[in-house]
């Protein structure tokens, strides 16, 4: 999926993402784009240690132009701004992203099998000048929900007169949503 302008997150993405150099928003901009850099399944590692490691030819691919221990913005898809220090080790050789990542590990909640991906949202700013933001966003691993949670009601916090529904995308669940009992959506 490397490159590919239609990834899994661009229906969750802000096309706002704010410029941090001049403080303008680039919403109702026509020359834009999205492109994915690419994504990761997190291992036990990524989530337990306070570092992420980037695959070798991602990180040289796409974050050569940075300096080791220089530390890179990133916005999610909430258009919160996160910052990852970008760390080369020696000794093993890899590339990762230390501070910062475990910040952002424990508020969203991550877990093993949840996947990172990374996005370059491209744009003109007011005086046409090309930028570039790093976009990270979140896939949540849905196969360890239980397709009954509707009935689970100590799993979940529901009101009587709701009810919760599987989402399915290409016959596969990846979400909930609530609904009125007896109605459908």
């Amino acid at each position: 999926m490397e490159g590919e302008s239609n990834n899994i997150s661009d229906s969750r993405l802000m096309k706002g993402v704010l410029d941090e150099h001049n403080g303008q928003g680039t919403k109702g901009n026509t020359e834009s784009s999205f492109k994915q850099l690419f994504q990761k399944v997190l291992t036990p590692n990524d989530v337990g240690n306070k570092m992420f490691v980037i695959p070798r030819r991602y990180a040289i691919k796409y974050f050569s132009h940075i300096q080791h221990n220089e530390e890179i913005d990133f916005y999610d898809s909430s258009r919160n701004s996160w910052k990852f220090r970008f760390f080369y080790c020696q000794s093993s050789k890899k590339f990762s992203f230390t501070k910062g990542w475990h910040k952002f590990v424990k508020a969203k909640s991550l877990s093993a099998k949840d996947t990172i991906v990374f996005n370059l949202y491209e744009f003109k700013n007011g005086t046409n000048e090309s930028c570039n933001t790093f976009v990270i966003d979140v896939v949540k691993n849905v196969e360890g929900l239980p397709m009954d949670l509707a009935l689970n009601h100590d799993a979940v916090d529901v009101d009587v007169d709701v009810a919760l529904t599987p989402v399915l995308l290409f016959g596969k669940q990846i979400g909930w949503t609530k609904t009125k009992s007896g109605n459908e959506v």
